[in-house]
Formats: C-alpha cells, sequence, structure tokens
C-alpha cells in the first residue's frame, strides 16, 4: 500500500469509527473526514444529501476507508460502498 500523503495546508483530516464517528487510534481503519475553508461545503440544493456527507462540525465524511500512521500521512485501503461514477451515474 502507498500513502496518500498528508492533508494540504489548511486542511484537517481524520480517520473516524464508521459507527461512532470517533476519531480511530493510530494505525486502525476508519472512514476519512477532512475538513478546511477549501473542502466540499455540500450539494447545491440538496440539503438532506449534504447532511449525510457533512458534519454539524463541518467534517465531510469522503466515503474511503483509511489508516494514518503515526506522522499524519493517510493511506486509502477501501471504500465504504463499492460503487464507481461512471458518466455522472452511480454504478
Amino acid at each position: 500500500m502507498t500513502t496518500v500523503g498528508k492533508p494540504l495546508p489548511f486542511v484537517e483530516a481524520k480517520i473516524a469509527d464508521v459507527m461512532t464517528g470517533k476519531e480511530t487510534p493510530v494505525n486502525e481503519p476508519g472512514e476519512v473526514w477532512i475538513r478546511g475553508h477549501n473542502v466540499f461545503l455540500g450539494y447545491y440544493g440538496e440539503g438532506a444529501k449534504t447532511r449525510e456527507v457533512i458534519t454539524p462540525a463541518r467534517w465531510y465524511k469522503t466515503g474511503d476507508i483509511g489508516i494514518m500512521d503515526e506522522d499524519g500521512y493517510v493511506t486509502i485501503i477501501g471504500r465504504l460502498k463499492d460503487m464507481v461514477i461512471r458518466g455522472g451515474e452511480n454504478v
């Protein structure tokens, strides 16, 4: 597995337990959550859909499963849903 690196400056990232939303220990898998002023704010005109992926604390739930090492490097190891977007459609 290869890391995707560290978050960009001014972007926070954490690995959250899928069931509880609490941050996982170092090197433990969970969903990758990110937030920052330059991160996705939501779906235009789609409040319900936005609430599914943006927490009240403004964390964006990416749908990626990953781990973060002790130095802050993130490795993506899977997806929550086995889905591909092709031509704007979920397949």
